[in-house]
C-alpha cells in the first residue's frame, strides 16, 4: 500500500488509483465554515483541476468552496453555508477528490 502513497505540495498524502496521473492535483487548506460539517476550517483538500464535477460534488469556484446541486427549478447551482449562486460557467478551480483532517490530541 505504501507504494501508492504520494506527497502533493510537499505535505499532504494522496492515495491515487493505479495508473492515475496526479499532475492535475492541487492541495489547498480550507478556511471558514461554509461547508461544515463536511469540510471544516483547517482541512486539507485535494482538488482535481481536470475533473468535470457531477451533482453532489464539492468544488472550488473562484477560490470559494461549494457543493454542486440542482434547485427546485432544475437549474444547476453552487451552494454553501453562506448562500447559493447559479452556475454561470464551468471554470472551476477543481473538484474535491479527497479531504484530510487532523484529529484532536495528535
Amino acid at each position: 500500500m505504501t507504494a501508492r502513497i504520494r506527497a502533493i505540495d510537499s505535505h499532504v498524502f494522496y492515495f491515487p488509483r493505479l495508473g492515475e496521473d496526479i499532475s492535475n492535483l492541487r492541495i489547498t487548506i480550507a478556511t471558514g465554515d461554509c461547508l461544515e460539517p463536511d469540510i471544516c476550517d483547517g482541512d486539507y483538500v485535494t482538488l482535481n483541476t481536470k475533473l468535470k464535477p457531477e451533482i453532489g460534488d464539492f468544488v472550488c469556484y473562484k477560490g470559494i468552496g461549494y457543493q454542486l446541486q440542482v434547485n427546485e427549478d432544475g437549474h444547476t447551482i453552487l451552494k454553501n453555508g453562506h448562500g447559493e449562486i447559479l452556475q454561470s460557467d464551468d471554470n472551476y478551480d477543481g473538484v474535491v477528490v479527497q479531504m484530510n483532517r487532523k484529529l484532536g490530541g495528535v
